[in-house]
């Protein structure tokens, strides 16, 4: 019984700082585009190159046109927007709120967020 408030205790914490993480991005990202970032939003990091890579690569495998590489047609860019990693940094997948998509000014992808502030991005979609 012990054991198991122990463990109980411990997801508990770990949901608690998760969810602090979240909103650290979100006021990075809500900093970077005050009007993009509003209820609705979502943000999901820190993710590993390695995760995006195969997210990227979910996001052209339907696609016989598309080089077969991670984002397909905009690989060189996420080539030159991965070496802006430094250690500490946190890679963040965007989505902005949903009034921001019926407005046409919505955007999707990935930030790199240093020291509580957004330093790149990388927009796979617009609306």
């Amino acid at each position: 019984m012990r054991a198991l408030a122990i463990a109980t205790i411990a997801i508990v914490a770990a949901t608690a700082h998760a969810n602090e993480r979240e909103e650290q991005f979100r006021a990075a990202l809500r900093a970077w585009q005050p009007n993009l970032f509003g209820s609705g939003s979502v943000s999901r990091g820190p993710l590993s190159v390695a995760a995006v890579e195969r997210e990227g690569m979910d996001a052209v495998r339907g696609c016989g046109h598309c080089p077969q590489v991670p984002f397909g047609y905009m690989h060189s860019y996420w080539e030159k927007f991965k070496r802006q990693i430094q250690p500490g940094d946190s890679l963040v997948f965007f989505r902005s709120d949903k009034k921001s998509w019926s407005g046409l000014y919505g955007r999707e992808g990935y930030a790199i967020i240093r020291n509580g502030k957004v330093v790149k991005v990388m927009i796979g979609v617009l609306s």
